[in-house]
C-alpha cells in the first residue's frame, strides 16, 4: 500500500500571499540583528574583502581560508558600494530570507499546501536560521542554493526541460563553491535521482558537469584549503569531540536554538516546554496511526520524495560524523549541518499537520510559537559580542591622550582593521582614537608610567568575574580605579570600563 498522497488544496495567489506575509514577518528580527557589530569569523571576512581588489581577495582566500570563494565574492560586491561594515551581510540576509519561501515550496511539493505554510512558519521562526541569516559567511547562501537545486531537480525530473536541468546544474555548482558541506546534499540528489528515475539517468549524469568543472577549476586552491581546514578540525576536536553529548547539543541547537548558546537560554525553558508538548502531540498521532496500520497490515511505503528529504536532512550530519571519526578531527559544529535544515523543517511540518485539525493547530502553534519566542530571546541572549555599541560608548567619552585597550581583538587582521573595535567604528572616529590590542603587559606599563586614562573593552563568559584576557600587573588596583562601566548581554557579555589614576 502506497502512502496516501497529500491533500492538494488550492495553492494560487492566496497561498503565495500567505507565504509572502510570513517572509515579511521573518525579515523583522533579521533586520534588527543585521545592526549588530561584526564579530568572530565575520571580522576575518571583512579584513579580506574590505578595500581589496578581486584578485588580491581571492589570493588571500586561497592562502588563509577553508571554504570556497563564492561566499567571499558575494560579500566583496556590496563592500565595494561603501557604507557600514554590516553591508557585507547583505548576501546572507537575502539568502536567509529566501529559505522561508523555498522551504515552503519544498514542503508543499512533498506534503501539500498546509505543510508548506507550516514549513514557512518554522523557517521564519527558527532562532538558528535567524542567526545565520545575518552571519556574513556562506552558510545560509549554501543552504539556499542547495535547496533551490533540489527544487529544480524535482521539476526537471517531472518535465525533462533542458532549461531546468541546466539551472539545476548551475545551482549545484554554486552551492559547492559556497561551502564544501554542500557536497553531501549534491551526492544525495544525484544518487536518489539515479535510483528512483532510471528514465532520467542520462540527464542526471550530464547535469553533474557544472559542479565537476567548478571543482576542477578550484582544485589547486582546494589543496591549500584542505591543509588550513585540517588545522582547524584538529582544534575543534578538543571543543567538540565525537560524543553523544556533542551530538545532542549539535542537533538540539540546530533544530530549536542558537549555535553558541545553551538551550535553557535560547529558546529558553518555557519555549522548550511548548515545543516539546507540540512535538509530542504530533508524534503521538503519528504513532497511533502507525500502530493502526501495523494492526491492519497496511503500512504504507514512504514516497520517494519523502525519502529524498530524509536523506538530505541527515547527509550533512553523516558527513560531519565521517570526518570526525578520524583521530584528532572534528566537524561537529551546528553550522556544518545547516545545509540540511530546510529538508528537516519540511519533514517536521508534515508531522505537525497530519493530526486532525484541532490537534494539528495546537501542535503547530506550540512549536512555531516556541521557536518565535526563541528568536525574540536570541536578539539579546544570542546576539554577537556588542563591540560596536561598546566602541561607540567609549568614543563618546574618549579624549586626546586616552588609550582604548581592545580585548576583543582578532589575531592576524591587517593594518587599521586589526581590532574588533576599530572595524565597528565609523572611519572618522576610527582615525581619531588611540586603539591598541594586548601586547603582554606593555600597554598597562605605558599607562602606569604616563598616568593617563585607559578604556578597556572586552568580553566575559557567563559566571566569570574578569574579562577574558584582562590581566593587569599586581600594582594596577592601587594605581587605578574604575569610574564608569557599561555591559551588554549576548552570547558573551561585553563590557566597557573606564580607568583613571587614583
Amino acid at each position: 500500500m502506497e502512502e496516501r498522497e497529500p491533500v492538494k488544496r488550492p495553492t494560487g495567489p492566496r497561498w503565495a500571499a500567505a507565504v509572502g506575509l510570513i517572509t515579511l514577518l521573518a525579515a523583522v528580527p533579521r533586520l534588527i540583528a543585521m545592526r549588530e557589530g561584526l564579530a568572530w569569523d565575520e571580522l576575518y571576512l571583512y579584513s579580506l574583502v574590505h578595500d581589496q581588489g578581486l584578485g588580491a581577495m581571492l589570493d588571500a582566500v586561497r592562502a588563509t581560508e577553508k571554504t570556497p570563494p563564492l561566499g567571499f565574492v558575494t560579500a566583496w560586491l556590496p563592500d565595494r558600494l561603501g557604507g557600514p561594515p554590516q553591508l557585507i551581510r547583505l548576501p546572507a540576509l537575502i539568502a536567509g530570507l529566501s529559505l522561508v519561501p523555498l522551504t515552503a515550496l519544498l514542503a508543499r511539493r512533498a506534503f501539500g499546501s498546509t505543510a508548506g505554510l507550516a514549513a514557512a512558519a518554522l523557517a521564519a521562526a527558527s532562532p538558528f536560521l535567524l542567526f545565520y541569516s545575518v552571519e556574513a559567511r556562506s552558510y545560509s547562501l549554501t543552504a539556499a542554493l542547495a535547496l533551490g537545486s533540489t527544487l529544480l531537480l524535482l521539476r526537471a525530473l517531472d518535465n525533462a526541460s533542458k532549461r531546468d536541468w541546466v539551472a539545476y546544474s548551475l545551482l549545484g555548482a554554486a552551492a559547492l563553491m559556497s561551502h564544501y558541506t554542500a557536497v553531501s546534499v549534491l551526492a544525495v540528489q544525484f544518487g536518489w535521482a539515479l535510483a528512483t528515475r532510471p528514465d532520467r539517468r542520462r540527464a542526471a549524469l550530464l547535469a553533474q558537469a557544472a559542479p565537476l568543472l567548478a571543482t576542477l577549476a578550484w582544485l589547486p586552491s582546494m589543496a591549500d584549503q584542505v591543509r588550513n581546514s585540517s588545522d582547524e578540525l584538529a582544534r575543534l576536536s578538543a571543543a567538540a569531540p565525537l560524543s553523544l553529548d556533542t551530538l545532542g547539543r549539535l542537533i538540539g541547537r540546530t533544530l530549536v536554538g542558537n549555535p553558541f548558546v545553551a538551550l535553557d537560554r535560547v529558546p529558553g525553558s518555557a519555549a522548550l516546554v511548548a515545543i516539546a508538548i507540540g512535538a509530542t502531540i504530533a508524534a503521538g498521532f503519528a504513532l497511533a496511526r502507525f500502530v493502526e496500520w501495523s494492526r491492519l497490515d497496511e503500512r504504507p511505503k514512504p514516497k520517494a520524495e519523502t525519502m529524498l528529504l530524509v536523506l538530505i536532512a541527515v547527509a550533512p550530519l553523516a558527513l560531519a560524523l565521517l570526518v570526525s571519526l578520524q583521530p584528532k578531527q572534528s566537524m561537529l559544529l551546528p553550522r556544518n549541518v545547516l545545509v540540511g535544515l530546510p529538508a528537516a523543517l519540511a519533514l517536521v511540518s508534515a508531522l505537525l499537520v497530519r493530526p486532525p485539525r484541532p490537534a494539528a493547530a495546537a501542535a503547530c502553534a506550540l512549536v512555531i510559537g516556541g521557536l518565535a519566542v526563541g528568536s525574540a530571546v536570541a536578539l539579546t541572549e544570542g546576539r554577537r559580542p556588542a563591540s560596536r555599541e561598546a566602541a561607540l560608548a567609549v568614543s563618546s567619552r574618549w579624549k586626546p591622550g586616552d588609550r582604548i585597550l581592545d580585548l576583543c581583538c582578532i589575531a592576524g587582521a591587517r593594518g587599521p582593521l586589526g581590532t574588533a573595535v576599530a572595524i565597528n567604528l565609523p572611519e572618522d572616529r576610527r582615525a581619531a582614537l588611540s586603539i591598541v590590542t594586548l601586547r603582554g603587559n606593555g600597554i598597562y606599563d605605558e599607562v602606569l608610567r604616563e598616568r593617563g586614562r585607559l578604556f578597556v573593552i572586552g568580553s566575559r563568559i557567563e559566571g566569570n568575574k574578569d574579562l577574558i584576557l584582562f590581566s593587569p600587573p599586581k600594582g594596577w588596583p592601587d594605581a587605578y580605579r574604575p569610574v564608569w562601566s557599561k555591559r551588554w548581554p549576548g552570547v558573551v557579555e561585553t563590557e566597557a570600563i573606564e580607568y583613571v589614576p587614583r
